[in-house]
């Protein structure tokens, strides 16, 4: 509820009395391990018609930036939060709480298109400029950006979940830690995880699809209905 009384006071959300939607709020664990309310936009998102304004490859911002001898990285402060919600939408975001009930007046970040709609504004203000011309605009278009993230950084510098180096790309050292802690899995859901996280180190593991086929293996015929059947193997241990 605290964070509810802070997005009032900063004109994030409103109370409403009368709901023609409603959803319900999830807390979501971060990395830091502190908690994220986020918002099921699942109905509300399933009737939006969806946005197809291109999203920038990962894969080629990390490559844009090596080489570099200093590196800046910038990060928006709840930067979805700082796109204004049009009027007649606001109560299309609902959602209650033990206190009330609230809506949007500024962007969720659970809401269908937020992304591309972000990404809009981003390139609209281009990034393409020297350091002190994108301050320029940020300060223009009145955004504000994280202080603690402004990072100013020379041969090595973490950006997009990867480290990046004058010589190139390496994994970071937080992911391999999450990876090197794991246990041996149990429930469908530690498995998916998992995959997730081999996703992300992919280009860092030779032979990886090989050495993976058999935590793949045990997802066959596993679905949401008989996800309980699901079993380790000795053989997904030993690749372990």
């Amino acid at each position: 509820m605290k964070e509810i009384k802070e997005w009032i006071k900063v004109g994030i959300v409103r109370p409403i009395q009368y709901s023609t939607w409603i959803s319900n709020p999830v807390l979501v664990k971060k990395v830091d391990n502190t908690w994220r309310m986020c918002i099921d936009f699942k109905n509300l998102n399933s009737t939006c018609p969806k946005d197809c304004f291109p999203l920038p490859k990962i894969e080629l911002k990390i490559e844009s930036v090596m080489g570099f001898p200093f590196k800046c990285f910038l990060d928006a402060y709840k930067e979805y939060h700082q796109i204004q919600m049009s009027k007649e939408d606001e109560e299309k975001t609902d959602f209650y709480t033990d206190q009330g009930t609230y809506c949007y007046t500024k962007m969720s970040f659970d809401l269908e298109n937020a992304r591309e709609t972000y990404q809009r504004l981003k390139n609209r203000e281009g990034h393409d400029h020297g350091h002190s011309e994108n301050l320029r605009q940020l300060e223009e278009g009145q955004h504000e950006v994280e202080s603690k993230e402004v990072l100013v950084q020379g041969k090595r510098g973490n950006f997009l979940g990867y480290t990046v180096t004058l010589e190139g790309i390496r994994a970071n050292s937080k992911k391999k830690k999450v990876m090197a802690d794991m246990q041996s899995l149990k429930t469908l859901k530690e498995m998916q995880s998992l995959s997730g996280k081999l996703t992300a180190l992919n280009r860092f593991i030779s032979r990886s699809a090989e050495r993976a086929l058999p935590f793949f293996d045990t997802l066959k015929n596993i679905t949401k209905e008989n996800k309980d059947d699901f079993r380790w193997t000795k053989e997904a241990e030993q690749a372990f």
